[in-house]
């Protein structure tokens, strides 16, 4: 709701004999009156008196105070402005008016479209438009990009019936149930956790995205038919229907702002999260139909609706660090209308008077009370705060769209300079609050003695801060490893037969295993060993030979049997290697073990761990550039995700190459303290490189498994304060450093 701002008081009454030339003048003139078409509510806001004022053509509304509305009252196209200015100092002896502020809040209420005016005062005003800056038309430019609406429709003429129709949705049985729907929903999510993991859909694939896309605009066409119906439902009327796109993404709007004219305050609530409410119940039944359906594009398509009508909406449309419902609620149960002009207004006053010495009287005029100044605080660095990292999340997934192309580097640069111009927002809001016309600045101070100090303070702490010494930190989950230890596997393959040992069995080396059946292997050893004996026949029959052309033939044969022993051994050796035995000293750690005979075994595929858990050390996985910032010797801190018992090591090894695929272990997939899967990581490439850094921790008792997950910080290498937050920030970017 636009709301007209109460001007200050003054100390002036009306003008008497020492009245300058100024308000001589203005003492004669006669304001216009207020419209006729003008629809004037009372209501009742913190427990005062205030009046609303609908404009029925621009659909603007306008919350006035008691003493404004008695103002506008009596605005009847005769009183002069003296006239008004004396019998306003009559009905309220307290708080006077002179007359510059009075026909200051006159030509507000012009502006506002609220009075009457004739057509060259019109054009007048028409043609008169502010200044700006380029920063102030670029900061514009990108709100613009960011969000802008597209108005479609004016649903007001079938509103009406559809309201009629669904009038059961707003009664206190039908909000009951949907509340235990939702509530039932979430709990049969929480109890079908693995059915995300099992998700066949490619969320992010190119297909998938553009049904995301079609999914969001009719979910968000519902969300405001929710608002619409509402509004209508209790009396408010809607003639704004559309689509506005909010970073890219197609949400849609509806003008509910009859919501003010309401009188109930419960009503008003109700049209705002009624937008929210429509989309949960939407998200319910997506769920329970992703949960039953089979993979398919009916279970893509539920899918879709239930992550867009339940993330997206309580991240954005219930989010009130944006102008969306969420807004407009706490604006609502904080009773401060215009919460976000008023916090930007707030803080902008504060820095003027903090940094440049200023009070701007202007500005003292959009706050409510001085008590609300920490809410005001605390609403605009949020917000602020959110914005930057919608902005950063924007520039990342652009840059990635652009890295096919070879345009990486150019989406992070344009990422840049949108968020160095969002960055610099405040520095510009507080400087063109400070030099707007009319903004009745008061010095309290020396403006450039504040400047050159706050200048001088932060040159002093960049400086400072290449020579304050500091750490890099690394934190990182890890997991316990023995320190001899071999994946078992055989080198044919084939059926598992028997497994001869159980878990945490200790075993010898050269004790059977396992033993596997493999025909083919089988039937080469049988193939092999008859090529053999014609091969050692034929070589016997010509053996006693003593002519020349015997002796060619007898080389030749000689030479076939070699070959015929190679193959035999080789073979024989295939069949040996259907018992799998163990190379090394140590405990059988491989879970399950009931249930591997009667499975086919791959070539080389691992089938047993075998490994010595009394001696243990921890294995950190990190990324390239965590490798960058420890080095053996570090501190690690460590805490036992099982048990929260704290230990402490160091580093003893980091490798200088990304670690191959069979050096991952599975605990290190699992995160959050749940369970850690049994199955060894498949043989894939790795989506970004991994090295391993290791550090031992001796003999620890009741470990009988590796795998379990140790929650570890590193003290990596000694830099500065200033070296630690330009890598921070470079790494932000995904920009590399380098290894110095």
């Amino acid at each position: 709701m636009e709301a007209v701002m109460p001007v200050a008081a003054s100390s002036n009454l009306a003008p008497d004999a020492g009245a300058s030339a100024r308000d001589a003048e203005l003492a004669g003139l006669v304001p216009t009156r207020l419209r006729v078409d003008i629809i004037v509510r009372r209501q009742f806001f913190k427990h005062e008196e205030y009046y609303v004022l609908k404009d029925p053509l621009a659909l603007t509304y306008f919350r006035l105070q008691a003493e404004e509305a008695y103002i506008l009252s009596l605005l009847d196209g005769k009183r002069t402005l003296l006239e008004v200015a004396r019998q306003v100092a009559a009905r309220y002896p307290n708080n006077p008016r002179s007359l510059p502020d009075l026909a200051g809040f006159i030509n507000q209420l012009t502006a506002g479209g609220l009075l009457n005016q004739n057509a060259g005062r019109f054009v007048e005003n028409a043609r008169r438009s502010p200044g700006q800056n380029l920063m102030g038309l670029w900061t514009k430019l990108v709100g613009s990009l960011l969000f802008f609406k597209i108005p479609l429709i004016d649903p007001s003429p079938w509103l009406g019936r559809l309201a009629h129709a669904l009038r059961f949705v707003w009664t206190k049985w039908f909000v009951g149930a949907a509340l235990v729907l939702f509530a039932w929903t979430f709990g049969l999510l929480l109890a079908n956790l693995d059915a995300f993991t099992s998700n066949a859909l490619d969320f992010f694939s190119a297909g998938n995205l553009a049904l995301l896309w079609v999914t969001t605009i009719f979910i968000k066409t519902l969300h405001e038919f929710g608002h619409a119906t509402t509004s209508r439902h209790f009396g408010g009327e809607v003639h704004e229907m559309g689509v506005c796109f909010m970073c890219f993404t197609p949400c849609g709007y509806v003008d509910a702002s009859d919501a003010w004219m309401m009188r109930h305050k419960r009503h008003k609530l109700y049209v705002t999260i009624a937008g929210v409410f429509t989309e949960l119940i939407i998200a319910c039944v997506a769920a329970h139909l992703w949960l039953v359906l089979p993979d398919g594009l009916a279970r893509g398509l539920a899918f879709n609706a239930m992550i867009v009508a339940s993330i997206n909406t309580l991240l954005f449309n219930a989010n009130p660090l944006m102008r969306f419902d969420g807004y407009y609620l706490v604006c609502d149960l904080l009773e401060i209308p215009n919460l976000r002009s008023k916090a930007i207004a707030y803080c902008s006053y504060q820095l003027q008077r903090i940094f440049l010495g200023y009070r701007n009287h202007q500005q003292e005029q959009v706050f409510e009370q001085d008590s609300q100044g920490r809410i005001f605080v605390v609403y605009a660095v949020l917000a602020y705060l959110y914005m930057m990292f919608i902005i950063y999340s924007l520039t990342q997934i652009f840059a990635r769209v652009l890295q096919p192309y070879g345009l990486h580097e150019f989406g992070l640069w344009l990422g840049f300079l949108v968020q160095g111009s969002f960055l610099m927002f405040p520095i510009i809001k507080v400087i063109a609050d400070a030099i707007k016309p009319g903004a009745h600045i008061e010095k309290t101070g020396s403006t450039r003695r504040r400047v050159l100090g706050l200048v001088g303070f932060l040159a002093l702490a960049v400086a400072l801060s290449f020579f304050i010494p500091t750490r890099y930190y690394v934190s990182q989950q890890a997991v316990v490893m023995a320190n001899a230890g071999e994946w078992v596997a055989s080198e044919a393959g084939g059926t598992i037969r028997e497994v001869h040992v159980r878990t945490g069995q200790w075993v010898e080396p050269g004790q059977l295993l396992v033993t596997l059946e493999n025909p083919e292997v089988r039937a080469e050893l049988v193939i092999q060993a008859a090529e053999l004996t014609q091969a050692r026949l034929l070589f016997g029959a010509v053996a006693g030979e003593a002519a020349w052309a015997a002796g060619e033939e007898r080389a030749r044969l000689a030479q076939g049997l070699e070959v015929a022993e190679t193959a035999y051994a080789r073979a024989a050796a295939h069949v040996g290697q259907l018992e799998v035995r163990s190379k090394v000293a140590g405990y059988v750690l491989t879970p399950d073990l009931g249930r591997m005979p009667g499975n086919y075994a791959t070539s080389l595929h691992p089938l047993l761990r075998i490994a010595d858990t009394r001696e243990l050390r921890l294995v950190v996985p990190l990324t390239e550039d965590q490798a960058q910032l420890v080095e053996e010797g570090n501190h690690v801190d460590g805490r036992w995700q099982g048990t929260g018992r704290a230990f402490e090591t160091r580093l003893d090894a980091i490798s200088s190459q990304p670690a191959k695929k069979n050096e991952f272990h599975h605990g290190m997939l699992s995160y959050f303290g749940g369970p850690a899967p049994v199955q060894v990581l498949q043989q894939q490439d790795a989506n970004f490189p991994v090295f391993l850094a290791s550090a031992p921790l001796g003999r620890i008792a009741n470990v009988p498994v590796e795998g379990l997950r140790v929650r570890v910080s590193i003290s990596g290498r000694e830099t500065t304060v200033a070296q630690r937050f330009g890598r921070w920030f470079l790494s932000l970017w995904k920009v590399h450093g380098s290894r110095s």
